[in-house]
């Protein structure tokens, strides 16, 4: 069985480790079978539910607006994929958290959801990747995976299992990393890097959640995990934030997820070495653009104008030196 360990940020590359593991005897084999326009019913915050569909980075793309920039078509369901399932006797406000999968480019990142919608990893969870998940072990069901952009079937029978492969990205788009369809390294020459990250893991950073600011880190693949031990404090409506951290010191937090724009702004939101383009709103929700394609992190290294900035970078970017022309 072919599993897929980790997807990581690494410098000029997004790189994938390809291993094998023991099958499990008596139980049947089963795949990931891609679907990146089935539709869904999404909890969507401050908006409602929405219609639309997981893209291959896992991230959540609403159907087209109804009118130019008019209203969403808001759906009054009692369900949505992302809302907690752990007790089908409790209304869907009292909900307890539920341990689910959340799918990231391949990788299934353990954690829990919780209401109305909120994924929380598991820090230090391990992560699985797709090929390897199974509906059931040992007749224990497993956590599902909330935002999968598509199913897990059965292996027909006389047919082999057919391993995940992110699917690559136009070439209209820039260069789509190290990825191929065979899962080899790119043949092409591509330009030398103009930018990297210099990734900082320990920097506090502030999140905008309904008027308060949750205050946490940032892991390589841009994932904000809010710390318990900090109380989010009240907006004040600046670009930093006063948060009490755990060691009792109080410090000025900048909160990444305001629009440096009056009222809204144009960014980047980095999803485990993937580029999503959106809209940053007033209140801190990041709306992607209805059908973007998603862009590499390599294709933002060599980008002469990457035109939008990642505002949830876990780090800063340095301007690298051209390598010195051959004589």
């Amino acid at each position: 069985m072919r599993v897929l360990i980790a997807v990581v940020l690494g410098g000029a590359a997004v790189a994938a480790l390809v291993v094998r593991s023991a099958p499990v005897a008596d139980e049947p084999e089963w795949e990931f079978r891609p679907d990146y326009e089935m539709r869904v019913p999404y909890w969507w915050p401050g908006e409602g539910l929405v219609y639309g569909h997981f893209g291959v980075t896992g991230v959540f793309v609403p159907d087209p607006l109804s009118e130019g920039d008019g209203p969403r078509l808001v759906l009054d369901l009692p369900w949505a994929v992302n809302f907690p399932q752990g007790d089908p006797d409790k209304p869907r406000s009292e909900q307890p958290p539920e341990a689910v999968y959340e799918f990231r480019l391949g990788v299934l990142v353990p954690g829990t959801l919780h209401h109305p919608g909120v994924f929380v990893p598991t820090v230090g969870g391990r992560a699985i990747g797709v090929d390897d998940y199974r509906p059931e072990r040992g007749g224990k069901k497993a956590p599902r995976i909330y935002n999968l952009p598509g199913t897990i079937e059965p292996v027909p029978a006389g047919r082999k299992r057919r391993p995940f492969r992110p699917p690559p990205l136009s070439p209209v788009d820039g260069w789509a990393g190290d990825w191929a369809t065979d899962g080899l390294i790119r043949r092409e020459p591509a330009p030398p890097p103009r930018r990297a990250l210099v990734a900082d893991p320990g920097r506090w950073v502030g999140v905008l959640r309904g008027g308060r600011v949750a205050v946490g880190k940032l892991d390589a693949g841009g994932v904000f995990t809010p710390d318990p031990g900090v109380e989010p404090v009240a907006d004040a409506g600046g670009t930093t934030a006063t948060a009490r951290l755990p060691d009792g010191t109080a410090a000025e937090v900048p909160v990444i997820n305001r629009p440096s724009g009056p009222g809204q702004e144009m960014v980047f939101e980095l999803q485990r070495g993937a580029l999503v383009r959106g809209t940053l709103k007033a209140d801190g929700r990041f709306v992607p653009w209805p059908w973007s394609r998603v862009l590499w992190w390599s294709w933002y290294e060599r980008a002469e104008d990457p035109e939008y900035r990642i505002y949830n970078l876990p780090g800063r970017i340095v301007d690298v030196a051209p390598p010195p022309r051959k004589r």
